[in-house]
């Protein structure tokens, strides 16, 4: 077995799936975050997306985490 990569070990990456949203929590580059939820599936022919939505207004997409404001950001895709 491959030895995991230091993004591997940072395996912090929690999705909350709705019906044509997600929200992720990640630690994560943003471009690993896009990447990961580019490869889930989600029934529709464009896949996860990042949004261009705010969260809620004043709060932009993505925006750091209320309980780990230093090394995570919450995100918004939709499908």
């Amino acid at each position: 077995m491959a030895e995991k990569t230091a993004l591997e070990k940072k395996a912090d990456f929690i999705v909350r799936e709705e019906l044509c949203m997600a929200t992720v929590c990640s630690d994560l580059p943003q471009e690993e975050v896009v990447a990961r939820m580019r490869s889930r599936p989600c029934g529709t022919r464009a896949g996860w997306t990042l949004s261009e939505a705010e969260f809620s207004p004043g709060i932009p997409n993505p925006h750091p985490c209320l309980d780990n404001p230093n090394t995570h950001k919450h995100y918004l895709f939709s499908a």
